[in-house]
């Protein structure tokens, strides 16, 4: 897993942003449990969260994307796409005030319309890439098992497209093309890359 000390930096507050991991694995998360890829926060996390996992759906392997405001309101959208098949796959979550959307690679975006607009996400907590939690250390921490070639998070939508660079950190050569601010790290389950 990849910690990253919080940052105002990291939290996107009330405007459009966009968060995104390239990830390439061929497991499938065990039926309890899912691949936590990229998040700051928890569902009871003070300021909200934003998220983007792999999910068992019916023992397939797909995105998820969650993020949820500081007043409680959430939103949750989740792919069609078979991830566990050894392809490297981009995933890309994008939320507006009124829409969240999932694309994964450059196949068509799903979206989710809210029926009451998504506020401010802003949190005091640390951004984790690979698992739940900073501290876990069983199976219930969401270990993310492949390699992940490489982590945005929060980066600003449509009219300032610079990515965060308090994320620069990296375990591994950087993929081509992969974006300044981005992390490459391998990950296994149970099992910390740093």
């Amino acid at each position: 897993k990849v910690v990253v000390p919080n940052s105002a930096t990291l939290n996107p507050g009330a405007q459009d942003f966009s968060y995104s991991v390239q990830v390439q694995t061929d497991r499938i998360p065990p039926g309890d449990t899912d691949y936590d890829l990229l998040r700051k926060g928890l569902s009871s996390t003070k300021g909200g969260e934003y998220k983007v996992e792999i999910i068992n759906s019916n023992g397939v392997a797909k995105a998820s994307c969650v993020v949820k405001d500081g007043g409680g309101r959430s939103a949750g959208i989740s792919g069609t796409t078979n991830l566990a098949d050894g392809a490297l796959h981009t995933l890309t979550c994008s939320k507006t005030a009124t829409r969240l959307t999932l694309t994964v690679d450059s196949l068509p975006p799903r979206t989710k319309t809210v029926k009451y607009p998504l506020r401010s996400i802003s949190n005091t907590v640390q951004l984790l890439i690979g698992a739940k939690s900073s501290t876990g250390v069983d199976a219930t921490n969401d270990w993310y098992t492949g390699v992940m070639r490489s982590a945005t998070p929060y980066m600003r939508s449509r009219h300032d497209q610079k990515s965060s660079h308090a994320a620069s950190r990296r375990s591994d050569a950087p993929a081509p093309g992969s974006r300044r601010g981005s992390t490459s790290c391998r990950t296994s389950a149970g099992r910390s890359s740093r």
